[in-house]
C-alpha cells in the first residue's frame, strides 16, 4: 500500500487482481458507480435524515445532547447524528465509535472529539451549489472518500500484479450524465443507483441482475479475529509500547476478548 488505508477489501481486491492478471493485462472496473449514480445506503440514510432536518435545528441540538447523555438506545445514534448539519448525520456506519466511546478508547484524552468537522468544509462548498443533501454527499465521497479509498487501493492493488485497471463509470461523458440526473433518479425511499438499474435492464441484463442487492467486498475480518492466529497478533499490538502510549490498553484488550 505504501501507506495506511484503512480498507480491508484491499485485501481480496490484491487477490482478484493476482488472479486477473494469470489471463489477462487489462481489466475494467466499476469504481464510481456508487458515488455517482447514488449506490451507497448513505444517501439513503441521509434521504431520512433529510426529512429530520426539517425539525427545526435547537430542538434536533437539545435532543442529540439528551441523548449523548443517556445510555445505548434504539435511535440514540440517529438523535445524536441528527443534531447538526449533514455533516454530522454524515458519520457512517462504518465508524468504530461513536464520538462521545473515544475517551474509552484514547490514553489521556480530553476532547471534544468532533470527527464531522474534516468533512464540513466539503459540505460547506456543496451548498453554495444549493443542492439537496443527498447530492451534497455525493460530492463529499467524490472529493474524499473516492479518490482517497476506492480508488486508491483499487490503483495500487492491481498496480501491485502489473495489472492495468481501467474505470469506465468515471470517464468524462459518463460524470456529465450523472450530473444531469435529478436526485429521484438516483435515490428514493425504496432504490439506489436507479437509473443505472433500469439502464442496466433496458440493454438486456437479467431482472435479477439489474436489480441486485448491494453487495459489499467482504473481508472476514471477524471471523479471522477469532482465530488464535490473528488474535494473537492483534493482541501483541494491542499491547505493545506504542499502545500503552496513546491508547486504554486493557479496554482494546477487553474488546478483543469480548470479540
Amino acid at each position: 500500500m505504501d501507506e495506511p488505508l484503512g480498507a480491508p477489501s484491499a485485501i481480496p481486491l490484491f487477490f482478484v487482481s493476482r488472479l486477473a492478471r494469470e489471463q489477462v493485462k487489462v481489466v475494467q472496473s466499476g469504481e464510481g458507480a456508487d458515488e455517482l449514480f447514488g449506490g451507497y445506503w448513505i444517501y439513503h440514510d441521509q434521504f431520512e435524515f433529510g426529512k429530520y432536518f426539517r425539525v427545526p435545528r435547537p430542538l434536533r441540538a437539545a435532543a442529540g445532547a439528551v441523548a449523548e447523555k443517556l445510555p445505548p438506545f434504539h435511535g440514540r445514534r440517529f438523535a445524536m447524528r441528527g443534531s447538526g448539519g449533514p455533516e454530522k448525520s454524515y458519520q457512517r456506519a462504518s465508524m468504530n465509535y461513536m464520538w462521545d466511546e473515544i475517551p474509552n478508547v484514547l490514553r489521556d484524552y480530553d476532547g471534544p472529539c468532533k470527527p464531522w468537522e474534516w468533512c464540513k468544509p466539503h459540505f460547506d462548498e456543496a451548498a453554495k451549489q444549493d443542492i439537496d443533501i443527498i447530492t451534497q454527499t455525493q460530492y463529499v465521497d467524490m472529493v474524499s472518500y473516492m479518490p482517497f479509498d476506492i480508488c486508491l487501493k483499487a490503483d495500487k492493488m492491481s498496480m501491485s500484479q502489473s495489472l492495468e485497471l481501467r474505470v469506465p463509470f468515471l470517464d468524462k461523458k459518463v460524470l456529465d450524465v450523472a450530473l444531469q440526473l435529478p436526485t429521484a433518479c438516483r435515490v428514493d425511499d425504496e432504490h439506489a443507483k436507479y437509473a443505472l438499474r433500469v439502464a442496466a435492464s433496458k440493454l438486456g441484463f437479467q431482472k435479477k441482475v439489474a436489480n441486485m442487492p448491494k453487495q459489499p467486498f467482504i473481508t472476514p475480518l471477524t471471523v479471522w479475529l477469532q482465530t488464535d492466529l490473528y488474535y494473537d497478533r492483534i493482541k501483541e499490538a494491542f499491547t505493545s509500547e506504542a499502545a500503552h502510549e496513546f491508547f486504554n490498553v486493557d479496554y482494546l484488550v477487553q474488546m478483543l476478548d469480548d470479540h
